[in-house]
């Protein structure tokens, strides 16, 4: 874009907008609390009634305002105001002239996918269907037929492929390239109505021939649900998503932003937000200034007066005219300190004080940015031995998730090696290098040990021999232990009646604490990506409806987003991570709307260990976020190598902390 266009687009950007602030009086009409279309008996709450009245203005075509990201908290209700949007704001016959079919297309994850059909179902009389699986239609006149249709990120992602297979994922590109390199911007710089051409030409006669029915539809709306799912902008996922043509898009997020502001930049992308959907213009006034702290204060300010025009975001504890927006349960987050005994304390120092010698040597080696994936991963051994001497001698793929876990975009594995995630990619080229399986060291000649541990160095194989020998006698460890032990003041204190949630990075530690569980007499059911969807959908169904199952195992990276588990008011989180949105997101598969009872939530820990370290770095990520989100000025605006490293020693970054 030329100068004079960028200053034109921004202009407009900044054209006036409705994102009212919660700690003032706000004038309400409660007649609007009923919206025709929905079925009788179902209302809208103040602050829902607020979110119609911001998304219908948001839908204004002749004021270039296409969408937006309705941003509020998990429970707020972003499902009923979408929903609202949709039965209002119907297409007219003009529109229907002008090539626009009347259908709403809403992506969510595989998990949601029943949920959003069974709301509309109950809520409203619009037809739906759900596009997925390998059964759905190829015809997008089919899809044409229903007001709303539901459909998948995997499946978006499938039927791009098919639409288009010279397309590339570019998160595989090195780091240092993606800095320098623009993204992919096939078609944000034309006008819908060429774009629609363009998609017309390319699917004439073709549809039937390949799935790729979501690219023959000019969509009335497209509502992405999760939509943090598509925060890597260089993903085949988010391309395929900006690719589908809508004239009003809406993006759907309890945390737009996670780690850093370039996620954000995804969304804009998505919904088309000149200027700044290009990311030349992005990465210049916005995420250069704020990972380098050069010029940050105004980048920031720069991108709270964008976010305030285009995005609507409530949060639980905010008041509205004296009273809370929505009236929730109490919620206790209690961090709970597990014991080790003689033997993990004497295993878990031994191989800290292994891994410190192995971070000296990769210091001294300096390779750039090959570092930081080695330093992940002697992270991850050590956050396993925090949860049971045994994890440390599995093969990293294991957990590989655990490296950088997400919300499960798909419906696939959460076991699989996820080649949209830059870390998981780097570590799948571990096995060309042959390195430790334990400490990352190349493994040569010199080093390599004998046997069976041909896989690791010789300075580990006695910590592995160790850990393997724990491994075959099925021994307890200090967080197993905790957890029973909660389980049964759970089922003292509620004789019996209170269920459980229990999460986990490490789909291996589930493994290990389900003989336990089955010994102590615990009925439970296990939600995983490795099972298929009929299995996921049943394990829920026995958690809400079966008064003796009690407890129900969830892999972290498979049900920490969308789930509503109103059902369990209790949540062991048996492993640390430093991300606290993902965790607050897991936590309010309890906390939300339709609970009735407080929710106690344990956080388990060990003393004197790297999750004491990862406590820390939970409250520079928080102070990041809020930074972005509420204006906030922060010292620190990024979490780097010097941050992880600090996590491998005792008192490591304190002192800055307490500066900051």
């Amino acid at each position: 874009m030329t100068p004079a266009e960028t200053e034109k687009a921004l202009k407009e950007l900044m054209g006036g907008g409705m994102n009212q602030e919660l700690d003032q009086d706000v004038e309400i009409d409660m007649t609007q609390a009923k919206v025709d279309g929905f079925k009788g008996g179902i209302e809208l709450l103040p602050h829902q009634i607020l979110g119609r009245t911001w998304m219908k203005d948001r839908e204004d075509a002749t004021k270039k305002k296409t969408g937006g990201i309705l941003a509020d908290d998990m429970g707020l209700g972003k499902t009923i105001q979408t929903l609202t949007r949709i039965v209002e704001g119907k297409a007219k016959k003009k529109d229907k002239e002008d090539g626009w079919s009347a259908t709403t297309l809403v992506v969510c994850p595989l998990a949601l996918v029943g949920q959003w059909a069974d709301e509309i179902k109950k809520m409203t009389n619009l037809t739906v269907i759900k596009h997925q699986g390998p059964q759905r239609t190829a015809d997008p006149t089919v899809l044409q037929k229903y007001f709303v249709v539901v459909t998948t990120y995997d499946t978006v992602k499938s039927e791009y492929m098919a639409y288009n297979p010279s397309a590339k994922d570019e998160s595989k590109a090195s780091s240092k390239a993606s800095s320098k390199k623009t993204t992919p911007e096939v078609s944000e710089d034309e006008s819908d109505e060429d774009f629609g051409k363009t998609v017309k030409k390319k699917t004439a006669g073709k549809a039937k021939a390949k799935k790729c029915a979501l690219y023959g539809v000019k969509w009335w709306r497209i509502v992405l649900d999760e939509a943090h799912n598509i925060k890597n902008v260089k993903t085949k996922g988010a391309s395929a998503c900006c690719e589908l043509q809508g004239k009003f898009r809406w993006c759907l997020t309890g945390t737009p932003m996670q780690n850093n502001v370039t996620e954000l930049y995804s969304l804009i992308k998505f919904l088309r937000i000149k200027p700044l959907s290009n990311w030349e213009t992005f990465n210049n006034t916005i995420a250069k200034p704020v990972s380098s702290g050069r010029g940050a204060s105004r980048a920031m300010k720069r991108l709270q007066v964008v976010l305030k025009q285009i995005m609507l975001r409530r949060r639980k504890d905010q008041h509205l005219n004296g009273k809370v927006l929505i009236d929730l349960p109490k919620r206790t987050v209690e961090i709970v300190t597990c014991d080790f005994d003689d033997e993990e304390r004497e295993f878990y120092v031994s191989l800290e004080t292994k891994m410190e010698s192995v971070i000296e040597k990769l210091m001294k080696n300096s390779k750039g940015g090959s570092n930081y994936m080695s330093v992940l991963l002697l992270l991850l051994r050590l956050r396993q031995a925090c949860n049971h001497p045994s994890l440390v001698t599995k093969d990293f793929k294991n957990d590989s998730e655990a490296l950088e876990p997400k919300a499960v975009e798909k419906g696939k594995d959460d076991k699989d090696v996820d080649p949209d995630d830059e870390l998981v990619a780097a570590f799948g080229q571990m096995g060309v290098t042959r390195k430790c399986q334990m400490c990352t060291s190349e493994l040569n000649s010199s080093n390599i040990g004998e046997g069976e541990w041909r896989t690791h160095c010789r300075d580990c194989v006695p910590l592995a021999i160790q850990a393997k020998k724990v491994d075959s006698q099925r021994p307890s460890s200090a967080k197993i232990r905790m957890i029973l032990k909660l389980l049964l003041d759970i089922d003292s204190r509620s004789n019996s009646e209170e269920k459980t949630i229990i999460f986990s990075q490490f789909t291996s530690m589930l493994d290990l604490l389900e003989p336990f569980l089955r010994k102590m007499g615990v009925k439970y059911v296990r939600y995983d990506g490795s099972m298929n969807p009929r299995d996921r959908e049943l394990a829920l169904e026995k958690i809400r409806t079966s008064s003796s199952t009690r407890v129900i195992l969830i892999s972290f990276k498979a049900g920490s987003t969308g789930l509503n588990l109103t059902a369990c008011n209790n949540v062991i989180l048996v492993d640390l991570w430093w991300n606290p949105a993902l965790e607050d997101q897991a936590f309010d598969r309890a906390h939300r709307f339709g609970q009735q009872r407080d929710v106690n939530i344990f956080k388990l820990k060990i003393d004197n260990t790297v999750e004491d370290r990862i406590l820390l770095l939970q409250d520079k990520k928080r102070a990041l976020a809020a930074a972005a989100l509420s204006g906030d000025k922060i010292k620190d605006m990024r979490l780097g190598m010097e941050d992880l490293l600090a996590l491998f020693r005792h008192g490591g970054g304190d002192e800055d902390e307490d500066e900051d």
